[in-house]
């Protein structure tokens, strides 16, 4: 992880087996690795994650620990190789390029740059928007939306949003937990 930490850019810090940087008041991004020990060989992967606080708040969901963020809060996480090649892919520890092979892949435009777009809540709501059918949303349920689009103070625009959720959700069990989230946006 050393060895990654040292090609990002400032504003980064090493919170256990993650990298973690705060860039707004609700937003936390993570760099996430990932052990896997496999019939006695270990190997890891890189997970890129993004956390809105606020977002979590509205939904119900769990905040981040800001002293030990895990990947498992972030609304959005996609692993790192999945990003840039379209695979899951494992890296054997007792590779000796690791690091640099990770840099490379952090470097390329879905990985800093792709963080580099998702810094506030702002942003991810025109990224999301502009580009729906990116792999960092496809897996993202809509009332994600709805709650960043409410922190801006779009609040006709989330209610559309979580409205449309609940017709799709109608007599299913998660009619009441939309609709306990449609009247926090009142």
């Amino acid at each position: 992880m050393d060895g990654v930490y040292h090609c990002l850019p400032g504003g980064w810090t090493v919170k256990k087996l993650s990298l973690a940087r705060r860039t707004s008041d609700t937003v936390w991004q993570l760099l996430d690795f990932q052990l896997n020990k496999y019939v006695g060989e270990w190997s890891f992967t890189v997970t890129l994650g993004v956390h809105d606080s606020c977002a979590a708040a509205l939904l119900g969901w769990p905040s981040v620990n800001k002293e030990h963020p895990t990947i498992g809060v972030c609304q959005w996480r996609m692993r790192l190789s999945q990003l840039n090649r379209g695979t899951d892919e494992w890296i054997p520890l007792a590779d000796n390029n690791v690091s640099n092979a990770i840099c490379k892949d952090i470097a390329v435009p879905n990985g800093l740059e792709a963080l580099d777009s998702m810094r506030d809540s702002a942003q991810i709501a025109s990224l999301w928007e502009s580009r729906p059918g990116s792999v960092w949303f496809q897996e993202t349920n809509s009332l994600v939306l709805a709650a960043l689009h409410f922190q801006g103070n779009e609040i006709a625009k989330a209610k559309q949003i979580a409205t449309r959720v609940l017709k799709t959700l109608e007599g299913g069990p998660s009619e009441a937990w939309v609709r306990r989230f449609l009247k926090r946006l009142t």
